[in-house]
Formats: C-alpha cells, structure tokens, sequence
C-alpha cells in the first residue's frame, strides 16, 4: 500500500526532520461551564468547563469524542457569570 501511495501524483516524500514535525492536535467541542470555581496549577482559580475532546493528525478525528473537565479557556464567554 505505501508503493500505491508513494506512486500517487504530487505525493511527497518527507524527510526524518519533516516527520518528526509534524503535529497531531485535538478538537473540542461542546464547551460549557458549570458554574463551579475550581483551583488548578497550586492555587490559581477558574470557573470550571465541560467539554468534548477528540485526538486528531494532521487535522482528521482519530478516535473517539471524550468528556473533560477543566478550567474554562481564559477570555472565554460559556455561560459563566
């Protein structure tokens, strides 16, 4: 199969420096905060938020969506008054 690939037209070949940059990422979805405050990296406090996380490589869902619970990504509005 990586033959077929490889003989692909404008497939590129990446070198070992190449390969080892490259990325894999997550996406989120479904932010939402609880209302609760919780303390994280030995006493900074947050509003906490749920939400669903999926692992990622080069940009395409791997895997399946996960719940996680944190501290709500800083500027953002979910619902936290």
């Amino acid at each position: 199969m990586k033959k077929q690939i490889l003989d692909l037209e404008g497939v590129q070949v990446l070198t070992k420096i190449e390969q080892k940059n490259v990325v894999a990422g997550i996406k989120v979805r479904n932010v939402q905060c609880t209302g609760n405050i919780m303390e994280y990296n030995g006493g900074v406090t947050a509003f906490e938020c749920t939400w669903e996380v999926r692992p990622t490589f080069l940009g395409i869902g791997v895997g399946s969506w996960e719940q996680t619970t944190g501290p709500c990504p800083v500027g953002a509005e979910f619902g936290c008054v």
